[in-house]
């Protein structure tokens, strides 16, 4: 099988826009939806989890954490980076 071919290449040129796209419209959305970010990523993160893109909800809520350092919301960060590694 072809691994690069240009259908190969032109698809994975077209997810990887998508994949951008997708973390844009999380960093606007989730400030603007709910009445916190975290909430905003929250619901955000499960939705994308129920998509296509499903992958990508891990990449998405590590970029939450981040934002909420940047926030000096070091509390929530630490609640939220242990639910994600399941440290409760």
């Amino acid at each position: 099988m072809i691994s690069n071919d240009s259908l190969k290449q032109w698809e994975r040129q077209r997810r990887n826009i998508a994949e951008k796209t997708i973390f844009i419209a999380t960093k606007i959305l989730s400030s603007v939806i709910a009445s916190t970010v975290s909430d905003g990523y929250k619901w955000c993160v499960e939705a994308i989890r129920q998509s296509v893109y499903a992958p990508l909800a891990m990449e998405i809520e590590m970029s939450k954490v981040v934002v909420l350092l940047k926030q000096g919301d070091i509390k929530m960060q630490q609640k939220y980076a242990n639910s994600i590694l399941h440290l409760n």
